[in-house]
């Protein structure tokens, strides 16, 4: 179920290069998680598509399904950012959406959705706010769960970012005195 969510914050991002989720599995991925307000329209907005493709799937043992893969890790691309150890997660829901390598890479945009961005513009980047369009499905078979596929992120404004500062040539110590033909 298509699902566009506004104003939130982009945590974590492979959106230019696509990553092997496990080392050597051979099955590269672009990714993007979200931090999202509990109780935001945003919010709501992935409740109901969860709901949706959940009754759709797994009809009457929707219910007990969503409880139990909102309740364990690696089922559920919505989890509850409090159970996690990494800077803005606590008091906001979390959302990991990933894409395929083979299904080619998510559409990045800036403000004007005219511009397609590039890992060299800069942005977006863990930290900033966006806007994103993903597919909410349920997985049946093989690792069953809740699921999102990213499909497009949409640069909104600029934000504290969670990778830090960039370094600059500057931040490095000046070694021209210390090097010897020995070490050339």
């Amino acid at each position: 179920m298509k699902v566009v969510i506004k104003n939130v914050v982009l945590r974590f991002s492979d959106i230019f290069e696509a990553k092997e989720f496990k080392s050597g599995d051979g099955r590269p991925r672009f990714s993007a998680s979200f931090l999202v307000e509990p109780g935001s329209e945003n919010d709501k907005t992935i409740r109901a598509a969860i709901d949706a493709v959940m009754v759709e799937t797994w009809k009457d043992k929707a219910a007990a399904k969503t409880k139990a893969f909102m309740s364990q890790n690696g089922q559920s691309c919505y989890r509850d950012g409090n159970n996690m150890e990494y800077d803005g997660c606590v008091g906001n829901m979390f959302l990991a959406a990933h894409r395929q390598a083979n299904s080619g890479a998510p559409k990045v945009v800036d403000r004007s959705r005219d511009v397609d961005l590039s890992a060299a513009s800069g942005k977006p980047y863990p930290g900033c706010t966006v806007n994103a369009v993903i597919d909410i499905w349920a997985q049946t078979g093989e690792n069953p769960g809740i699921r999102a596929t990213l499909n497009a992120v949409q640069f909104v404004q600029h934000g504290e970012p969670f990778t830090g500062s960039v370094a600059t040539a500057d931040d490095l110590p000046d070694l021209a005195e210390d090097i010897s033909d020995d070490l050339v």
